[in-house]
């Protein structure tokens, strides 16, 4: 009878060790099977707002283009502007100098 007790309670501290090595082998594999996934859907994140940002600058350095093309025209409007002023002015100035002589 003393055998039968030592010998059940060994069988019960083998399978306690055993349910406990599973355990612990099954909760290590969720958590490593948890990182991959997180590690994954961080990549998928960083891709996304990566492409996002890229996006984001290439249509920045578009309009910055044509924001700078469009004052190119204007300053080029602006100086054609200017020079037919100065040359009317230059013309009244002639004008009036030989005015000035008659």
């Amino acid at each position: 009878m003393a055998k039968e007790i030592i010998d059940a309670i060994t069988k019960a501290e083998t399978e306690a060790a055993e349910a406990i090595a599973n355990a612990k082998a099954e909760g290590e594999k969720l958590i490593a099977d948890a990182k991959a996934r997180a590690e994954a859907s961080y990549r998928t994140e960083v891709d996304k707002v990566r492409k996002a940002s890229d996006d984001k600058l290439a249509a920045a350095e578009a309009e910055a283009a044509e924001l700078i093309k469009s004052a190119e025209i204007k300053a080029n409007v602006e100086k054609e502007a200017l020079q037919e002023t100065a040359k009317q002015k230059k013309q009244e100035a002639v004008k009036a100098v030989i005015d000035s002589f008659t």
